[in-house]
């Protein structure tokens, strides 16, 4: 499961989206390794 691909569907509302995508997509990856599929998710830095 190495080959996961997340994509921003919509930019998140701010200047540094750049840097928020990418953790937000470790969490996201995180999630499927596990084999769960949330519809929401919380991530924190």
């Amino acid at each position: 499961m190495s080959n996961i691909v997340v994509k921003e569907i919509e930019p998140v509302p701010t200047n540094n989206s750049q840097a928020v995508f990418p953790r937000a997509a470790i969490k996201i990856r995180q999630h499927w390794k596990q084999g769960k599929f949330p519809e929401k998710t919380c991530w924190a830095s």
